[in-house]
């Protein structure tokens, strides 16, 4: 309820709290930006399927905030 991070990984554990509110983000030299899907469930899918891999984000930030229009593995 606080919004602030308590954890980050790069693979979801197998049991999650259903208290647990979910998020995506990178991690560029040490700073954490969240990923703003906007509900959009092929972003979603993407952000989980490339956990732990470097990705392409585009979109536009405030904050440490990213409106993401496009998520893309780097080749």
């Amino acid at each position: 309820m606080t919004g602030e991070v308590l954890f980050t990984c790069d693979k979801l554990p197998n049991a999650i709290s259903r208290s647990w509110t979910v998020k995506y983000g990178v991690t560029i030299d040490g700073q954490l930006y969240l990923l703003g899907l906007d509900g959009d469930s092929t972003l979603r899918d993407r952000a989980e399927k490339f956990m732990g891999r470097p990705v392409l984000v585009e979109g536009t930030m405030k904050d440490n905030l990213v409106s993401v229009t496009n998520l893309e593995l780097v080749p």
